[in-house]
């Protein structure tokens, strides 16, 4: 079996990337595309009492280097501190059985993060903006 690549082709596929990786806010958005359904499914997993630990569950970007885009899902401190209940719920502690919430969310959403991602980036990869 032959395989060949047109230099044009090659070129497109070159140009596309730069305008990729020098779009941070293109990179973003599909970080952030992705990353908003795992926050969801955080908040619907949450063992809560309060009602507000859920309330809490956020994407937050986080600083990085040039070229790359980082976020933080998790929840926030909120206005009663209630961001470190997160991780006692999530791995218990010695009267608490865990509730774990974020790796189920992981486990359930993480399979379509590459889709959801592509979806944003799609546009450009295939010559667009």
């Amino acid at each position: 079996m032959k395989s060949s690549v047109k230099s044009g082709n090659a070129k497109e596929a070159l140009l596309a990337y730069e305008r990729l990786i020098s779009n941070e806010n293109l990179l973003r958005k599909a970080v952030h595309a992705a990353a908003e359904p795992i926050a969801e499914a955080i908040r619907q997993n949450v063992n809560n009492v309060t009602g507000k630990t859920d309330a809490d569950i956020t994407v937050l970007d986080a600083p990085s280097e040039a070229g790359t885009v980082t976020v933080l899902i998790g929840a926030t401190g909120g206005k009663g501190g209630r961001g470190f209940i997160l991780n006692f719920l999530e791995h218990g502690t010695s009267k608490m059985r865990a509730r774990p919430c974020v790796r189920p969310a992981l486990d359930s959403e993480g399979d379509a993060i590459g889709e959801r991602m592509a979806e944003v980036l799609r546009p450009v990869l295939e010559g667009g903006a």
